[in-house]
């Protein structure tokens, strides 16, 4: 062969491609000769020479010749070799060649010297497909011994990635594995690539969907995922076999993404640093890869090797280093949610875990932050192409279509693509695997209590002993149910094993009705609903009807019957008082409905259903009723909602005057057909039930009879008599679903006013929290140099101080900026009132409505408008209100914005979130507090006066404070927040009564509610007046043992424990104040006197200001003492608190003509004695020259104290009190143990109580107290006979003081029959 470098060089020097960036042209004096020479030395040979041969002269040529300029000519080599064929045996001899040579001369002692041309060589190398072999020939000792050559090929490498055309993503992916030398290399990789890893994951058509868009075919979406995700498989293999910490890289991408697991909805923003779907898909991929051999045939043994302590640690604050050392590299927060609550458990793990147990979580976490996403995207993306095709099926019906539209083709094609992706055999087999691994595991520890060294077999069903399942997470759970509620929707071609079946029936059917086993109730039913896929669809084939050989096969047999029912009832219970669950109930119901209906065509089954029924005949009446009678019960609530509602919905249908197109139908239609899909169901559930003996026993009970006979007829009625007219549906509605239909294209302005919004809530809420966090932490900085200072003097302001100062100072600026401030009131304002037009309109018009506060109660539009922007506008008035000095909006935009506030703060019906209609309202005050924004000393008066619809002010502030209270759920924080959410409206409550024509309006509102106090729908005021009582005692309880705590705290005033009790107490003590002042400004006049003093709520104020003045005056007064050094910051205000209650009931006596008030008060025995006025009386006179009550104690008060207690001392002698004697139980209030003065009987449960109690109770919860069912005021019977006898035995009592306990019963007996007669 002829010698296949004398094409590349010639001799003529003038030819060779000068390197630009050379340092010093000048070392080479003839660099001719250089070339001479290597034409000499290795090039000039025989025609039969070999590519080893050139390796060999060439490599023995650089060793004997330490030039340090040889990697120039070498580029040279390189660059000129580019020029020639790629595919000739010249250019494959040349390059390796040269790759010999470069990686030979690239020793640690030399690069230094040869870096700038080495460094353009490895670069030029990297981004061509021969990048992998150049790296391969570097020694680990070159790479590990040499940092700036690995610094400059990390660098090289990661601009290959992310700049190369020419490399696909598997072969980047070979260019990081043949990088991994060693552990010390591999480390840094991982540390230093892992944004260079995620770009490589992220290469997917989830995250660059015009890849699908863009005529992509299905096999080539599939065998690039494939590719992509084996590839990085093996390269983290490559990595763990040299000791890199791949599990700990794994971890950190679980801890950045956590905040995936929260996004609701599939077009929330991705928070920063979110990695993709795409990369969460193809990760997820990975790690089951790495998982592979461990799930695919796991033995017993294996599968122990999954040790729960793990979640302890994974959920401790152990360091990342002690965690890599035992292998437990998941991170989780101490509040995971787990199957059944955390209780305590001692770590059990000798050494470290086992690295397929650290795998195992990894792999479940990742998965869940990745697929459950996912799931939710391709059904949307399934809505919206069956959204299409029934929109261009109805235009067909007009205009012909002869083409399948480009826009429906390009949603087929995302569509398909991505399901494709989602249902690629090698992903679907190893997650079947993974999901049968997962439920053998989980099944396992549901049925032990300790760590044992066999597999338990599992026995269904579960026992109710201790399990393990505290020590795993519920996502696994989910990721189970994700899975399989994937694969029965979109995945036809999916056949697990029957062993794997088998599996994940036992799992399905142990934990879906055991809630000791998964206290999740909804998650229950989704389990539910997977068990009815594999019986529906047995081996996951698509068939017509259910299988009633699947139904035959399932484990358990005898149990599955009673597992539906159970669940069918737990459901229930897990269902809030939010609209949103009670409809989702229907939903997780309805997979048991269709399993049950198959299981009474099934002998075997409906034999143990029969059985059922039995029991709950026989045993119907007993404390602890049956299974089957909570069933039936359930099922007629059910049958009587879904039935009525539905029908209900259908007349809504039929006098709707709305055109097709309007979404507000549309939304209709769809919530109608939901209601009747679901009642179909409960029918046919009923007509099985009706088909057989013990069944129909069951039915025709006396405790259902009535209820069945009354619901058939009333049905019957609806549907065959004169009422059928009204359920007559409009012919093009019967079988569609609505479509999305715009005529033209939205306003340019429209997109505008809605992207700006969108950017706007997420820049302005997160700047707004962070402000008001700098500005905590300069004020708790402040403090603490000011504690400091008291025993060490400061010269000067400490630079912390400063630093945070300057932060929070330049933060304020620039958000106070002149143009922001201006506009954004413009935006805010221009907001105010498209959304009071909106709310005010059910349909689009052409004309801006004027908005009337209050606004009404028909449908609006604000179904279309997101919640954020009500955010947008809170924020923004709020940090205003706080932090800009300087904003000055005009009286006009003051005013739509205060008709915004009042319009949209106390109704439910136009803004469903109650916590953000309490931050409107705090709004509200900062507009009537500091009117022009101005910052003022007092609230305003006059602005007060100006406000809009000032009829409706007082109004809509006693709604929203009755409001809140509905908003609030049972967890601690919510509980107390709506105190906080209360502030503004008792702020601005307290200037309402100083107001002659607000003040008006709120006595009406009092004298309303004395007069219809007991309506089933009592009056406004009434719920006010309970909800204010109940927070009164609640605070100023609270506040009182958190001053206790303080008192006998022993901690330093620099513990954050400590720190933190002064900053709750303090929240308690003001939250206490405001109430206690409303409660003064109700005691002030006659209309609301009347309400404090019925016999509804006398007693409760009554005891509530005797127990409070007594802690406050009384022997109790001595642990309410804060020491000194506490006394500003807890806000603690005994004195203003005593003055407060005093004048309350000085007030309250003033207006008690029946001396109900007084009698109610000396009744007290809990907190009243003949001595607590004259205490109080006592603490009057000595703090009435108080600043804290500077003129408020006066002693014209003292002389009233006195006149009362000489009024109570005289009442107290008088008093039948009603220990003397005890009454007969039957004569006692249940819940209160008192004498009850008006009984009242409860239908639902049968219950005497007095009427008082059981108003008390409805005001704040209308069901019944002993049963739970639902129970209104207008319910309740009035027990008659039982008020005569206590009419009776109280006349006889009168009169027989004297006598004992036996002769006043035999008396009182005598006394009913003479009354009776």
């Amino acid at each position: 062969m002829s010698n296949p470098f004398a094409a590349l060089f010639n001799q003529n020097s003038d030819d060779v491609v000068p390197i630009s960036d050379k340092p010093n042209n000048d070392v080479i004096e003839d660099y001719s000769s250089i070339e001479k020479s290597y034409f000499q030395k290795i090039f000039l040979f025989s025609d039969d020479i070999t590519a080893e041969d050139i390796d060999d002269s060439l490599l023995t040529y650089l060793l004997d010749n330490d030039e340090p300029e040889v990697m120039y000519f070498l580029l040279d080599c390189f660059e000129r070799l580019r020029t020639f064929s790629s595919d000739s045996e010249f250019h494959i001899c040349a390059q390796r060649a040269i790759f010999t040579a470069a990686t030979t001369a690239l020793q640690s002692e030399l690069y230094a010297a040869q870096s700038p041309p080495a460094k353009q060589l490895i670069a030029s190398c990297l981004r061509h497909e021969f990048g992998k072999e150049f790296i391969s020939q570097l020694s680990d000792y070159q790479m590990e011994f040499c940092p700036q050559m690995y610094g400059d090929i990390f660098s090289a490498v990661e601009q290959s990635v992310i700049y190369s055309s020419v490399l696909d993503s598997t072969q980047m992916v070979g260019l990081l594995t043949a990088l991994i030398k060693n552990s010390k290399i591999g480390n840094l990789l991982f540390e230093n690539f892992s944004k260079i890893l995620i770009t490589i994951l992220s290469k997917s058509p989830l995250d660059t969907p015009e890849l699908l868009a863009q005529g992509t075919t299905k096999d080539s979406v599939l065998a690039a995922g494939c590719s992509l995700q084996q590839s990085i498989a093996n390269l983290f293999r490559h990595a763990i076999s040299k000791n890199v910490l791949v599990h700990m890289w794994l971890a950190d991408r679980a801890v950045d993404n956590a905040s995936r697991a929260q996004l609701r909805g599939l077009n929330a923003v991705l928070p920063m640093g979110c990695i993709g779907d795409g990369a969460a898909f193809n990760l997820a991929c990975v790690c089951l890869r790495l998982l592979r051999s461990f799930i695919k045939a796991p033995s017993d043994q294996s599968l122990l090797k999954i040790n729960p302590s793990y979640l302890k640690i994974a959920c401790s604050d152990t360091s990342v280093k002690e965690r890599d050392d035992i292998s437990c590299n998941l991170r989780l927060p101490a509040s995971e949610t787990c199957f059944i609550a955390q209780r305590e458990w001692k770590v059990q793990v000798d050494s470290s875990f086992e690295a397929v147990c650290d795998m195992f979580h990894l792999t479940h976490r990742i998965f869940h932050l990745a697929f459950h996403r996912m799931h939710v995207r391709i059904g949307r993306m399934n809505q919206e192409l069956h959204r299409l095709n029934e929109y261009y099926l109805e235009r067909s019906r007009t205009t012909p279509l002869h083409s399948v539209p480009d826009e429906v083709m390009r949603a087929m094609q995302r569509f398909r693509s991505l399901q494709a992706l989602m249902s690629e055999a090698t992903f679907t087999e190893l997650t079947f695997n993974f999901v049968t691994t997962t439920s053998r595991i989980l099944g396992h520890y549901a049925s032990v209590n300790h760590l044992s060294s066999e597999l338990h077999t599992v026995q269904v069903p579960l026992g109710d002993s201790e399990s393990l399942l505290h020590l795993f997470p519920e996502y696994m759970a989910h990721n189970i149910a994700d899975f399989l509620l994937f694969t029965q929707r979109f995945n036809e071609s999916a056949r697990p094993t029957d062993d794997q079946i088998y599996h994940i029936q036992t799992f399905l059917l142990g934990f879906m009705c055991h809630k000791q086993r998964l206290a999740n109730s909804s998650l229950r039913a989704s389990l539910a609903e997977c068990l009815e896929l594999t019986v529906s669809r047995p081996g996951f084939k698509k068939i017509a009807e259910p299988d009633r050989e699947a139904f035959e096969k399932l484990p358990s047999p005898d149990y599955v019957p009673i597992a539906l029912v159970k669940l069918f009832i737990d459901i229930e219970s897990g269902v809030s008082g939010d609209e949103m669950q009670f409809e989702e109930k229907f939903t997780y119901r309805r997979p048991v409905h269709k399993m049950l209906q198959m299981l009474w065509t099934i002998p075997r089954y409906r034999e143990i259903l029969l059985d059922l029924a039995k029991q709950a005949c026989n045993g119907i009446h007993d404390a602890d009723a049956p299974l089957f009678v909570h069933f039936v019960n359930l099922l007629l609530n059910d049958s009587v909602f879904l039935l009525d509602e539905a029908m209900q919905l259908i007349g809504q249908i039929r006098d709707s005057t709305q055109s097709a197109d309007d979404p507000q139908l549309r939304h209709l239609l769809q919530y109608t057909r939901f209601h009747n899909v679901m009642a179909d169901d409960i029918v046919a559930t009923l007509r099985s039930l009706s088909n057989w003996a013990d069944t129909r026993r069951l039915l025709m009970h006396p405790l259902f009879v009535e209820r069945v006979a009354s619901m058939l007829n009333y049905f019957l009625d609806r549907l065959v008599g004169s009422y059928r007219s009204q359920l007559t549906v409009p012919v093009q509605y019967r079988e569609q679903e609505w479509k999305v239909q715009v005529d033209s294209s939205f306003e340019a302005v429209c997109d505008m006013f809605h992207l700006t919004h969108r950017i706007f809530h997420l820049a302005f809420h997160r700047m707004h929290v962070r402000i008001g966090r700098m500005n905590q932490e300069l004020h708790r900085l402040n403090e603490y140099y000011l504690e400091r200072s008291r025993t060490t003097p400061l010269h000067s302001v400490p630079d912390e101080v400063m630093r945070a100062m300057q932060r929070f100072r330049s933060l304020q600026a620039l958000m106070s900026e002149a143009t922001f401030t201006e506009l954004t009131f413009n935006f805010v304002t221009t907001t105010s009132r498209i959304l009071g037009h909106y709310a005010s309109v059910n349909h689009l018009s052409s004309e801006l409505h004027t908005v009337q506060v209050p606004l009404g109660d028909s449908e609006s539009l604000l179904h279309l408008f997101p919640e954020y922007m009500a955010h947008n506008i809170a924020d923004f008035l709020l940090f205003t209100q706080r932090f800009n000095e300087s904003a000055r909006p005009t009286d006009d935009q003051i005013y739509h914005i205060q008709t915004f506030l009042l319009g949209f703060m106390c109704h439910k019906q136009r803004l469903a979130n109650s916590s953000l209609r309490a931050s409107l309202a705090e709004c509200l005050e900062l507009t009537v507090s500091r009117p022009g924004f101005k910052k003022i000393a007092e609230p305003d008066r006059e602005a007060f006066e100006k406000l809009p619809s000032p009829d409706y002010v007082p109004i809509a502030l006693v709604k929203l404070f009755i409001d809140i209270e509905s908003g609030v759920s049972g967890d601690e924080m919510q509980f107390e927040e709506k105190f906080t959410y209360r502030r503004p409206v008792h702020k601005m409550l307290q200037m309402l009564w100083t107001i002659p024509r607000y003040r008006e309006i709120l006595l009406d509102l009092a004298k309303q509610a004395c007069n219809g106090i007991h309506d089933a729908d009592a009056p406004l005021f009434v719920h006010f007046v309970n909800l204010l009582l109940n927070d009164s005692v609640f605070l100023l309880d609270e506040a009182m043992q958190l001053i206790g705590q303080i008192r006998d705290s022993t901690q330093s005033a620099d513990d954050p424990q400590l720190r933190h009790l002064l900053q709750y107490t303090r929240f308690h003590n003001v939250m206490a104040d405001d109430i206690v002042a409303t409660l003064r400004s109700l005691s002030n006049w006659a209309d609301t006197r009347r309400l404090l003093m019925h016999p509804l709520f006398v007693e409760r104020v009554a005891s509530m200001l005797n127990y409070f003045l007594d802690r406050l005056v009384g022997s109790y007064r001595s642990q309410l003492t804060v020491p000194v050094q506490y006394r500003e910051q807890v806000g603690f205000k005994p004195k203003k608190l005593v003055a407060n209650i005093c004048h309350v009931m000085l007030n309250l006596a003033d207006g008690d003509t029946d001396s109900s008030f007084c009698t109610a008060v000396a009744r007290d025995n809990r907190s009243f004695s003949n001595t607590l006025l004259s205490r109080a009386e006592e603490v009057l006179v000595r703090i009435s020259n108080s600043d804290e009550v500077a003129g408020d104690v006066t002693w014209e008060t003292v002389e009233r104290l006195q006149a009362l207690d000489r009024r109570l001392s005289s009442l107290s002698s008088t008093v039948d009190l009603e220990e003397d004697i005890e009454a007969p139980d039957h004569m006692l209030d249940p819940i209160m143990s008192t004498l009850m003065t008006d009984p009242v009987i409860l239908p639902t449960s049968n219950t005497t109580i007095d009427r008082s109690t059981i108003t008390r109770h409805l005001l704040s919860d209308q069901i019944d107290p002993f049963n739970r069912q639902p129970l209104t005021l207008d319910m309740i019977v009035p027990n008659v006979e039982l008020k005569q006898e206590i009419d009776v035995w109280l006349k006889t009592r009168k009169s027989n003081k004297s006598l004992p306990s036996r002769e006043v019963e035999e008396s009182l007996k005598s006394s009913t029959l003479e009354e009776l007669d």
